[in-house]
């Protein structure tokens, strides 16, 4: 009303309108928004974007030169000024940290099933390539009568192996970690490189393991 505005130019204080009111609250929230986003999404670390990169190099199934690519680092560099790709030797380096420390989070998670477990082999292997890949899984039942199957340990094959040498760093794994006495089924996809039964045979005896 004409009044009340003649009044508060006289100095006359009264309390806020509805309006005035919903407006302060308005401008509370988005200022606490605002500052909640920044705190939560935190400055930019370096290290940080260098893990990330990591991680979409490996669900990518990415080559590790990926991590010296020219374009890559451009638009990054063009998005902050002040990052930073580290070399892809770091890169090799930090996923075989994370390679070992999710094997120690499936060995942890073996031990607290309680259960027996089952050995599975598979060989990967490249078109045109003379090189190839090993990995042992391990099936088990869990505390929740779940049947889960993890991947336990892998190891390269170069065209030259010894066939005699491949069950070996897997032996160990199991050893190391007390699960050769959890062992009650084995199973070999690669049933011509007999890595099961070689592995077996270097658990049960501590003689090397025999010839081809």
């Amino acid at each position: 009303m004409p009044w009340t505005t003649s009044a508060i130019v006289d100095g006359g204080k009264f309390p806020p309108s509805a309006d005035e009111e919903d407006s302060a609250a308005k401008k509370k929230q988005n200022a606490t928004s605002t500052l909640t986003a920044f705190t939560q999404k935190g400055r930019f670390d370096n290290a940080t974007l260098n893990k990330i990169l990591v991680f979409w190099i490996i669900r990518q199934s990415l080559p590790w030169n990926r991590f010296s690519d020219y374009l890559l680092g451009v638009a990054i560099d063009y998005c902050n000024a002040n990052a930073d790709v580290y070399s892809r030797t770091w890169a090799a380096t930090y996923a075989h940290k994370l390679y070992i420390n999710l094997q120690g989070k499936v060995i942890q998670d073996i031990h607290n099933s309680g259960s027996k477990i089952s050995l599975v082999a598979d060989v990967w292997t490249t078109k045109g390539n003379h090189k190839a890949f090993i990995g042992i899984s391990c099936c088990y039942i869990n505390q929740k009568w779940e049947y889960v199957m993890q991947h336990l340990a892998l190891k390269y094959v170069s065209w030259h192996h010894n066939r005699r040498y491949l069950a070996a760093p897997f032996a160990n794994v199991l050893i190391k970690h007390g699960l050769h006495h959890k062992i009650s089924l084995s199973y070999s996809v690669a049933t011509s490189l007999g890595l099961i039964q070689l592995m077996l045979y270097w658990l049960a005896s501590p003689h090397p393991c025999p010839n081809d």
